[in-house]
């Protein structure tokens, strides 16, 4: 079976246009301006599976920083690869007295990353995998890279979701930030894709329902409902290396 590989140049091109246009007001997570609170929301999930002994983390795909510069201001010790030199920069500049820890900053690919075997106890990424349109290859890296009992947290569009699923395959609808890369995935096929490489998946759940001005508490109340749960606009899981 061929594997369909992604395409590098097509990324960086795309990314490095949107820099060029909008600057280093460009933010690779509109949860930085729409909605800051669902980043407070999954920091608050990721709690429930790290302990203080896990501060060492490794964020794939960092971006321009959104949660990057958060798990600075928590103590934890950053190290936060992308593929886009010019994404870093940005989050350099968003550095300031606030932050507590200063992130180690590598510019690289998440296919082939520059780590020792068994470095991180924690690898976190955020609307990454759906870059990739065959995740394997990332798969086993973050699994070569994680230590024994190390944490994979990941967020991710869902493509179980009506919202999040036109604004990716619609034309019409595209974001900016799309590329020919991307595909998106529903929770089972991540779950299985997961343990397909080795992970033990301690849990997969739907966040973000809150689409067209919807009340917090009624989110609230579709995130609880097993029902409903798995048509979040995102999807947050949590895997571990046994």
């Amino acid at each position: 079976m061929s594997v369909v590989k992604q395409d590098k140049k097509e990324e960086i091109r795309v990314y490095k246009e949107l820099i060029r246009k909008k600057g280093e007001a460009f933010r690779t997570i509109a949860w930085d301006h729409r909605n800051p609170n669902r980043i407070a929301k999954v920091l608050g999930i990721l709690s429930e599976y790290v302990g203080n002994g896990r501060r060492r983390i490794l964020e794939l795909g960092c971006g321009t920083g959104s949660f990057t510069l958060s798990f600075a201001r928590l103590n934890f010790s950053v190290v936060g690869i992308d593929l886009l030199p010019q994404f870093l920069k940005v989050v350099r500049s968003r550095c300031n007295n606030k932050t507590s820890n200063i992130p180690f900053l590598v510019a690289g690919d998440a296919e082939h990353l520059p780590f020792a075997d068994n470095s991180f106890n924690l690898v976190f990424c955020s609307f990454m995998l759906h870059h990739f349109p065959y995740i394997s290859q990332v798969l086993r890296e973050v699994y070569r890279v994680l230590a024994t009992d190390g944490i994979f947290f990941i967020v991710e569009p869902n493509a179980w979701n009506l919202y999040s699923w036109l604004t990716h395959v619609c034309p019409i609808l595209y974001y900016p930030t799309c590329t020919k890369n991307e595909k998106l995935f529903g929770p089972r096929y991540i779950g299985r894709i997961l343990r397909d490489h080795g992970f033990l998946v301690l849990n997969v759940r739907g966040i973000n329902f809150r689409f067209f001005g919807m009340p917090r508490w009624m989110e609230s109340q579709l995130e609880r409902n097993s029902w409903v749960n798995c048509f979040g606009g995102s999807l947050v899981i949590c895997a571990k290396k046994p």
